[in-house]
């Protein structure tokens, strides 16, 4: 959390906080302020198969994300975030890791800041940690 709130602060063009989560999380909870949003599931085909090398690093350069950056990947609990790592392993990027106490660990520091969507609610509510 540490690391993360210094990134926060202090942002660094060459570091992505990714946030794995569902529109719909970000959208009642917030997220870490800077984060890029990408949910997880856009990394998965209808079938429930994950996407081929070349689409998905197609569409993580769209969504701006450089082989060369450091991603800092997270989601609720980092269970999502997980298959997420593999599949930007998979596709060339190397510097990357999942933080671990993710968007819980996140909220459960009053002091620690979260980024409502715009037109959203004001402050995150309480988050079941299932």
């Amino acid at each position: 959390m540490k690391e993360v709130a210094a990134i926060v602060n202090e942002p660094d063009p060459n570091i992505v906080l990714l946030d794995v989560r569902s529109d719909a999380e970000y959208t009642e909870f917030g997220k870490i302020p800077g984060s890029i949003m990408m949910d997880y599931l856009g990394n998965y085909y209808a079938d429930g198969t994950l996407k081929n090398v070349q689409t998905t690093r197609i569409n993580y350069l769209s969504a701006g994300i450089q082989p060369e950056q450091e991603i800092i990947i997270y989601c609720q609990t980092s269970f999502r975030a997980a298959p997420v790592f593999l599949e930007l392993y998979n596709a060339g990027y190397r510097n990357i890791r999942i933080y671990d106490g993710a968007f819980l660990e996140w909220t459960s520091n009053s002091a620690n800041p979260v980024e409502m969507p715009e037109g959203g609610a004001d402050a995150p509510k309480k988050q079941d940690a299932s």
